[in-house]
C-alpha cells in the first residue's frame, strides 16, 4: 500500500558498482535519499534536470527514454545526454548551468 508522501525504496542492479537505491516520494524519482533535501533547495531548472536524469537511469519499471526525458524539460536529446554525463561525473553540481565565457580573451587589453 502506498501512502502519499511516504517514500518507497526500490533496489535495482547498479550501472557502476554497489547497490543503487531508488526512492519514489510524492510521485518523483530520487536516486539517493541524500538527494531529497539537496534537490529541494535547488533552483527549478536544476530540479527538472534531476528528475529527467533520474528517470533515464532508474530501474526498468520507472525508466523513460532519453528522448522522452529531453522533451519533458524542453531540451534536445544531445543536451540531455551531456547533462546525464555531467551528473554521473559531478553529481548534482553537474546539473547547474555552466558559464561558456572564456577565461582568457586574446583581444582584450590587460
Amino acid at each position: 500500500m502506498f501512502i502519499y508522501g511516504t517514500p518507497i525504496d526500490i533496489c535495482h542492479p547498479p550501472t557502476h558498482g554497489g547497490d543503487l537505491i531508488t526512492t519514489i516520494m510524492r510521485g518523483e524519482v530520487y536516486l539517493d535519499d541524500a538527494h531529497i533535501p539537496l534537490i529541494n533547495s535547488e533552483e527549478e531548472y536544476v530540479r527538472q534536470r534531476y528528475f529527467a536524469v533520474a528517470k533515464t537511469i532508474a530501474p526498468d519499471l520507472l525508466r523513460i527514454t532519453r528522448s522522452e526525458a529531453a522533451e519533458m524539460i524542453g531540451l534536445s536529446k544531445r543536451q540531455l545526454q551531456r547533462i546525464v554525463k555531467r551528473f554521473m561525473e559531478e553529481g548534482i553540481e553537474g546539473l547547474r548551468k555552466k558559464s561558456t565565457r572564456p577565461n582568457i580573451s586574446p583581444n582584450r587589453d590587460t
